[in-house]
């Protein structure tokens, strides 16, 4: 190829890359917008049943796995620490829709599981 070619084809490439710099700008700023507007409607919800997001994560996937599940499943499960679940599992059981599973076999890591009462909701 002689210089011209190489100087062109060297234009388009870099046309081509702040082409797609620009695209995954306008991306980024669509999802972020998307994701805060998930947000204030889904806190909205939330505020309306009562629970705060990070209870509705606990209920839903303490729903998802069965209804049941060890406080270390539920921090490694929804991404947060221990102490985290720990406080979100009790407002939840002081509200009667989670309860503290005694098992034989699990002492010292009782099973939380959805109230019964939310079973038959």
């Amino acid at each position: 190829m002689n210089r011209s070619k190489l100087e062109h084809r060297s234009t388009l490439i870099e046309q081509g890359a702040g082409r797609r710099s620009e695209l995954l700008q306008a991306l980024t700023a669509t999802f972020r917008a998307l994701m805060w507007q998930g947000n204030k409607q889904g806190a909205v919800i939330m505020e309306r049943i009562g629970l705060t997001m990070p209870q509705a994560v606990v209920m839903w996937t303490l729903g998802a796995y069965g209804g049941r599940a060890t406080m270390s499943d539920l921090a490694h499960l929804t991404y947060q620490s221990a102490a985290t679940v720990t406080g979100i599992v009790d407002r939840l059981a002081d509200a009667g829709l989670v309860e503290r599973e005694r098992d034989g076999l699990q002492l010292q890591s009782p099973l939380w599981r959805l109230a019964r009462r939310m079973w038959q909701a």
